[in-house]
């Protein structure tokens, strides 16, 4: 038992040392986690979504389907055309590099991909800011800001062959990218305001515990002088005691001395 509690004592040092509830300050943190939760969902539709970007002029892809008036990243959605095929329906179509000739097209969707990846892994380690107060948050609000630079260049997609061919222009999957784009701009601010927190929190802390370190060491100080006077007042009561003692011995022998014959009687004389 002797044992274990200086390891618990330790452990709950160590817990007080790195994990504080709200250590980047509640509204900063409450507002960066906002901002990057929303951004990713926003990034996660713009990418499943089919309607990424309108098509003035319809992209036609086979006969036996209607023609595309919607594309998005990496899904389509086609319609049986019911005059050249007796299927009647639409269905969802992933989009492949393979099928999709396009470099543009495929870089556009590379960099949302890899954007919504870093975004939603940032985000998770970001929410452990709620309570881990030493975490490092420079690497992760520079991790945003690239998430932010993905996110955008994946709108290079309106620079690809398809859109000079087929006149884009914006879907509902783009305005969500440019929204998670603008949020992750929002979060890296945050993040840089919730660093800056913790900062000034800490300093304060540490100027509180040397102020208190101090008064701990002045009143320690104070009491050892108290002591030291309360020693040094018995050991005066101590001499003086013995002084008196000592002074009262004398004046008994001087009186003895006094009570004794002076002269020496015949009787002893004579034996003399």
């Amino acid at each position: 038992d002797m044992q274990q509690q200086p390891k618990a004592k330790k452990e709950q040092e160590v817990q007080k040392q790195h994990f504080r509830w709200w250590g980047h300050g509640k509204r900063w943190t409450t507002l960066a986690l906002f901002f990057s939760w929303t951004a990713c969902i926003f990034a996660i539709v713009s990418r499943l979504s089919t309607n990424f970007a309108g098509l003035q002029h319809p992209l036609y892809v086979a006969p036996m389907y209607e023609p595309v008036l919607e594309i998005g990243m990496i899904r389509l959605i086609l319609c049986y055309n019911t005059t050249v095929s007796s299927i009647n329906g639409c269905g969802i179509i992933r989009l492949s590099p393979e099928e999709v000739h396009d470099t543009v097209f495929n870089v556009a969707r590379s960099l949302l991909t890899m954007g919504v990846t870093l975004g939603f892994f940032l985000t998770l380690v970001l929410t452990t800011a709620v309570a881990w107060e030493t975490i490092n948050l420079r690497p992760i609000g520079r991790g945003f800001l690239l998430t932010y630079f993905l996110q955008s260049f994946s709108l290079l997609f309106f620079d690809s062959d398809i859109c000079h061919d087929n006149d884009c222009c914006v879907g509902s999957g783009a305005i969500f990218c440019v929204l998670s784009s603008v949020l992750w701009i929002g979060t890296c601010v945050s993040v840089a305001k919730m660093d800056s927190f913790k900062i000034k929190a800490v300093r304060i802390r540490h100027r509180e515990e040397r102020r208190r370190a101090r008064r701990e060491r002045r009143a320690k100080r104070e009491k050892l002088r108290a002591e030291k006077l309360a020693r040094g007042e018995s050991s005066n009561t101590d001499a003086t005691d013995s002084t008196k003692w000592s002074d009262q011995l004398v004046v008994e022998q001087v009186a003895m001395k006094q009570s004794a014959p002076l002269c020496k009687s015949p009787s002893d004389g004579a034996q003399g």
